[in-house]
């Protein structure tokens, strides 16, 4: 199957540091244009700091996601707090537009940069494995749309 995407950080209408400047009114219309040129996936770098409307307004759009997470090489805590976040926003959205998501996590970006920091191969296999016990996929009628469902704690109810 060929697809074609986009890798999408939200930065380029201003010249303030992120992550001033960005705004959901100019992240959405990123996303219209990014559908409107053919694109069929989007893959992002974070979920905060100014990136707090990817996953909803790439959802709006159609557009399937590779939603990438941040990981903290001294708090695993913090990696997986991102990981909570990006799920949650997943869930929203899904539950907001009445969408199926083909989500995926990708965790860590630039990991292989010892100039930032050093990550172990361990603590990313760690933080997948978190994401992995926090997730699933069960069907849930909802306008007769199956849609993503996580309640935020692994456990299936």
């Amino acid at each position: 199957m060929t697809f074609f995407g986009v890798c999408y950080s939200p930065y380029h209408r201003t010249s303030d540091l992120p992550p001033n400047g960005v705004t959901e009114a100019g992240v959405d219309a990123d996303m219209e244009i990014i559908t409107a040129s053919g694109f069929s996936h989007i893959r992002t770098y974070g979920v905060d700091g100014g990136n707090q409307w990817n996953v909803d307004k790439a959802t709006k759009h159609g557009l399937k996601l590779a939603v990438g997470v941040w990981a903290d090489p001294k708090d695993a805590g913090k990696t997986n707090a991102q990981i909570d976040l990006a799920l949650g926003q997943a869930q929203t959205a899904a539950l907001k537009y009445g969408k199926i998501l083909e989500l995926d996590l990708v965790i860590g970006n630039e990991v292989d940069r010892t100039d930032v920091a050093r990550y172990s191969p361990e603590q990313i296999h760690n933080a997948m494995t978190y994401a992995n016990k926090k997730t699933w996929v069960r069907e849930h009628k909802t306008k007769d749309n199956d849609l993503f469902q996580w309640d935020g704690t692994g456990e299936q109810t």
